[in-house]
């Protein structure tokens, strides 16, 4: 049993003989008949935990071996009595006599009773579960969530809150099937979070008792222990992909912080990634760090369809290069090279002048866009946007130089000066445009225009030589003050 700390940690008061009934609930309000083979009793338990903390009974027959040929007089009036038939289906239960007598069973009776087939593994075409709708939990990290869907179900929406009194009792139970599991509970409310010591032997616990024990754990937890089981689940998360409802639950309270990008910035196991994928794209989210960090680490291992949710995720709804949405953009082009969508957006940041650091408060430069560009176009597997992407930035820079407005003007010289220290290979692209810019329509009977003509000549003969910016600098302020004095002299009588 838990029992209560210093800084009165939830505590169980139930022994764990109790399991079966229900929680806070006077009554049970639903009564689900759970059909499963005896391989399977590890999902079932859980599936009846996690909806008893709801009130719901959830019945599963324990037994491995049955006397007879027939399904006996309880188990037929615990279907009749039941609302709905929930199906474990796996492979295992397709070849299970007694699943498929249970299904019969209920099938037959009038009026029959709905049946829920839960796809554990890919069996839908079986042809005891292929007449019904289920729910697809092959992902199993989608697991809490469907079970919360079949409860829903029972007592519509939105959920009343879990009785953290059966949770506790729930994980004392599991913990006498799983004994690293006391350790689990002991570092999160009374220590300072999972230890490292802990760790490998927390994480070898079989999935879906990990999995429940986390997701338990978040819900009974007080709020300073509950950010203890969230750290645990990145951790989980990233060693074996438990944790996905907490790290859900957590992302979607809009307190997330750093969450996201711990759990996802390193190379995670396979079977996560879309787990992965599903978190990124909470509404709450838009963490465009642990979407770069993520597609920096996994972009790899992605699959097409896989590759083709995170180009949309990056570029609907439209984001902005700030803070690290132009990294996110880059590492989406570096595993989608051939998306127009992405090309698309980097032209329209660029076009909007999302670079030129002339907002205030933008922390999108000339430098940023020029690191992004430099590495595109060295890096000789890298997209074939990356070109197309190098002339639209210089004929943006062109279109700031003939511009009649100073700090424009000013901005189209900074992306040539920075274009010339990263040594992007278009420098003459853009060297060309601000030279030209003296000539331009713009430019006539404009105040600056002699000034600035002076400002230009001076910085691109730098770029074109040695990149001397201070010499430049001096050499512009130089030639204008002579100018400037050649002026005042003429106007003396």
């Amino acid at each position: 049993m838990f029992r209560a700390t210093s800084r009165g940690s939830l505590v169980a008061a139930r022994n764990p003989s109790e399991q079966g009934k229900p929680g806070r609930y006077t009554s049970s309000m639903a009564d689900f008949f759970i059909s499963h083979s005896h391989q399977d009793k590890v999902i079932a338990r859980r599936i009846a935990r996690r909806l008893g903390a709801y009130g719901i009974t959830a019945w599963l027959d324990e037994r491995e071996l049955r006397l007879g040929e027939t399904l006996g007089a309880t188990l037929e009036r615990r279907i009749r009595e039941s609302s709905s038939v929930l199906v474990i289906a796996t492979a295992a239960a397709t070849r299970s006599k007694w699943v498929h007598r249970e299904v019969t069973f209920a099938r037959r009776l009038d009026p029959a009773p709905p049946i829920w087939p839960i796809f554990v593994e890919d069996v839908t075409s079986h042809p005891i579960l292929s007449d019904y709708v289920g729910l697809d939990v092959v992902d199993l990290h989608r697991f809490e969530t469907a079970v919360l869907r079949i409860a829903e179900e029972a007592l519509g929406t939105p959920l009343p809150p879990p009785d953290k009194t059966w949770l506790a009792t729930s994980l004392t139970a599991l913990t006498l099937e799983e004994p690293a599991l006391a350790l689990l509970i002991e570092d999160c409310l009374e220590g300072d979070g999972i230890l490292e010591r802990h760790r490998g032997s927390i994480s070898s616990v079989p999935f879906h008792n990990l999995d429940y024990a986390v997701g338990a754990l978040y819900d009974v937890a007080e709020s300073g222990d509950a950010l203890k089981v969230v750290n645990a689940a990145t951790v989980l998360f990233k060693r074996c992909g438990a944790g996905t409802y907490v790290l859900a639950r957590h992302v979607a309270s809009g307190a997330a912080g750093d969450t996201l990008w711990e759990a996802l910035s390193d190379l995670l196991p396979p079977n996560t990634l879309d787990a992965a994928i599903d978190l990124l794209a909470t509404p709450q989210s838009r963490d465009d760090r642990a979407l770069a960090a993520f597609l920096s680490a996994n972009g790899d291992a992605l699959n097409a369809r896989q590759r083709q949710s995170l180009v949309r995720m990056t570029t609907h709804p439209a984001r902005g290069p700030s803070g690290f949405g132009s990294r996110a953009a880059f590492e989406a082009l570096r595993i989608a090279p051939d998306s127009d969508d992405l090309r698309a957006l980097w032209e329209w940041w660029i076009n909007s002048g999302l670079f030129d650091g002339l907002r205030e408060g933008s922390s999108s430069t000339p430098e940023v866009i020029a690191s992004h560009v430099a590495a595109g176009l060295q890096d000789p597997s890298s997209s074939p946007a990356w070109p197309a992407i190098a002339k639209c930035l210089a004929e943006h820079v062109g279109r700031l130089a003939a511009s009649n407005d100073r700090a424009s003007v000013e901005t189209a010289v900074h992306h040539v000066m920075v274009a010339a220290d990263a040594g992007l290979p278009f420098l003459d692209d853009m060297i060309q445009e601000c030279a030209d810019a003296p000539d331009c329509d713009a430019w006539v009977g404009w105040t600056d225009s002699t000034e600035l003509s002076i400002y230009i000549q001076c910085f691109m003969y730098a770029a074109q030589t040695d990149r001397n910016w201070a010499r430049a600098s001096a050499e512009y302020a130089s030639m204008w003050e002579a100018r400037q004095e050649r002026l005042r002299q003429a106007a003396i009588p």
